[in-house]
């Protein structure tokens, strides 16, 4: 039976009021336990637990991968998630009595609303309506207009974190093609050491059948793992893309594209060439390797 997890701190806080919408959204999930949670998203239960202790912010990370685990829309708590780390940073600088409101986005947009609360639209993230008057809420006659400014700055921050992500798992890609290039190399060498210096007939040619599988391995990994980049790429682009719309004066897409063009009219052959063509050959090529020992030690 899973251990109860202890309440929370009795005194009012947004950092309490976020653990507690944390919990809320892991009971609407059915209550994973934190072991499955970390199965589901490899972060660990122990991470996962303390980010809805309400001791301390959680890290980004941790949140978005509790949230995910629970079936949520990271983007929809990553504004709220900001507001609480600007608030932390103003009162570790002393600066409470400028500090940062934290505006309550609603988080459970699937939970059924309360008395007095007024369901937020499918894929907006307004400010709450609990307890308003038909006066005071949103678009009403007499009601004050929205801030536009923070509204574009939280979308700014949102779709600049997603950027940042796409970028990141790109990059892990590449990393991941770089170390299992160099296993296969290894590999590969080990077993062509083998099959020339080996005296068993036998043995030769299963040296040399392994330099031609992992070579063939290694060339169809790295195809795939330029897949895999080139979509987080593409998704990337489009993220970069709705950027400059947010902030047009930037000149975000004119920029890079300019940037782009006289690069590549620098290195026109070099820029047509994919570095991930030359790291297929090199897998093929190993694989060749294999073959002309295969073929040396049957002759």
């Amino acid at each position: 039976m899973a251990r109860p997890e202890r309440s929370l701190d009795s005194t009012p806080s947004p950092l309490a009021d976020f653990a507690s919408d944390l919990r809320r959204l892991r009971e609407q999930a059915g209550s994973p336990k934190y072991l499955q949670m970390s199965r589901r998203t490899g972060r660990s239960r122990t991470a996962l637990a303390e980010a809805a202790g309400g001791d301390h912010l959680p890290n980004w990370d941790t949140v978005r991968a509790y949230v995910e685990a629970c079936g949520g829309e990271p983007a929809r708590w990553l504004v709220r998630w900001e507001q609480l780390r600007d608030l932390n940073r103003a009162e570790r600088t002393g600066g409470s009595a400028t500090s940062p409101t934290v505006t309550e986005v609603p988080l459970l947009p699937h939970s059924p609303p309360a008395a007095g609360e007024c369901p937020a639209p499918a894929g907006a993230l307004p400010p709450p309506c609990i307890g308003q008057s038909a006066s005071q809420q949103p678009g009403a006659p007499g009601a004050a207009p929205p801030d536009g400014d923070a509204t574009r700055e939280s979308d700014v921050s949102i779709v600049l974190h997603l950027w940042r992500e796409q970028r990141a798992q790109a990059r892990q890609c590449e990393n991941h093609r770089a170390i299992t290039s160099a296993i296969v190399v290894l590999i590969c060498a080990a077993s062509a050491t083998g099959s020339v210096v080996d005296p068993t007939a036998a043995l030769r040619d299963l040296f040399s059948g392994v330099v031609i599988a992992f070579g063939v391995f290694g060339a169809a990994t790295c195809h795939k793992y330029y897949e895999r980049h080139q979509m987080h790429m593409t998704e990337a682009q489009a993220l970069r893309r709705q950027l400059s719309l947010l902030r047009p004066t930037l000149g975000i897409e004119s920029g890079w594209r300019g940037a782009r063009e006289e690069h590549s009219a620098r290195y026109p052959l070099l820029y047509r060439l994919r570095l991930h063509q030359l790291w297929v050959a090199i897998h093929l090529a190993v694989s060749v390797v294999g073959v002309v020992l295969l073929a040396i030690n049957s002759g």
